[in-house]
């Protein structure tokens, strides 16, 4: 649910007006009118305070569950590999792809849309296989920067980099990315 649409709830069910509650907030009765049609958001430094007077959590008025969100991104991993099963590659890339909007910080699904991407440039040519290698880096260095460099995923996440840079030829940076990998006998990856 969006925010606009909670607030909008929220304040109903406490019977307030829109001028009422931008009373209570010390904000103009335009401005909760602008937050209730998705106009503007209010400023981080209220949330704490309209969640008190809905007396709701931050999470609850910002309609977060991280538990279902846990699933929804496992559900989204579990459709992407059976996709791939099935032989849809092409299917996988375009409905992670979709998804990735609202996942963007999740690391496992970045570097699963990586993987994917090179495989598709693997399995194409001329300017599209050129296009895909370079998402892939993208998305690969996208899975190092929110792994802080230091998972399983980033070390598989780097090999992708390697092998695309390999591919577009130029072997020289493909090299210096081969370099900086982590040793196989110093690493439990």
């Amino acid at each position: 649910m969006k925010f606009s649409t909670k607030l909008r709830e929220l304040r109903k069910l406490k019977g307030f007006t829109q001028e009422e509650l931008a009373e209570i907030l010390s904000v103009s009765f335009q401005t909760v009118s602008k937050w209730e049609n998705d106009v503007s958001m209010p400023d981080v430094g209220l949330l704490p305070v309209i969640a008190e007077c809905f007396g709701v959590s931050i999470d609850e008025l910002l309609d977060y569950n991280s538990a279902q969100r846990k699933n929804e991104k496992k559900e989204i991993a579990k459709e992407v590999h059976e996709k791939i099963n099935a032989g849809n590659m092409k299917e996988a890339y375009d409905f992670l792809n979709e998804k990735i909007e609202r996942y963007s910080s999740d690391v496992k699904l970045n570097h699963l849309l990586a993987a994917i991407t090179y495989k598709l440039a693997q399995e194409s040519d001329g300017e599209d296989k050129v296009s895909y290698l370079q998402k892939a880096i993208q998305r690969a260095e996208t899975t190092i920067k929110l792994d802080n460099g230091n998972a399983p995923q980033s070390a598989q996440a780097k090999m992708c980099i390697g092998y695309c840079l390999r591919e577009l030829g130029l072997k020289e940076q493909a090299e210096e990315v081969a370099q900086n990998m982590p040793s196989m006998f110093s690493s439990r990856e």
